[in-house]
């Protein structure tokens, strides 16, 4: 059996730490009510174009647009970020969500931070 297959293998690991998008083409937004000028994460969801717990948005530029609209998302590719302005319409980019398991481990790192503080205070207090 090769070394490399008997050593533990150890490392970074990007899983707990990756912000997950979803995935439209600027072409999908024509399929959206007429009425519809603003989109965001929410109106995508309620019209099926993606799934309702996404919150981070990246718009890809395959497809033409034919209205213009004020789009609101976490990512534009360059092309659908021209196709968009081009269309009369606006792109604006937001920060990308947290996602839950960030907040959780923020959360762990507080919760250990004040029980170290505590455990350092107590041993001060004896000293």
């Amino acid at each position: 059996m090769p070394l490399y297959r008997k050593l533990p293998h150890r490392g970074f690991n990007n899983y707990e730490f990756r912000v997950e998008y979803a995935v439209l083409n600027v072409g999908d937004l024509d399929a959206l009510d007429a009425a519809v000028t603003e989109v965001t994460a929410e109106v995508l969801a309620t019209a099926g174009l993606i799934r309702g717990g996404t919150k981070a948005v990246k718009i890809l530029g395959n497809g033409e647009v034919t209205r213009a609209f004020t789009v609101t998302a976490a990512r534009f590719s360059e092309s659908a970020k021209a196709k968009i302005e081009k269309a009369g319409g606006r792109a604006i980019q937001t920060s990308a969500p947290q996602d839950a398991n960030t907040v959780a481990t923020a959360a762990k790192d507080a919760k250990l931070a004040a029980f170290k503080a505590a455990k350092l205070a107590k041993v001060a207090s004896k000293a």
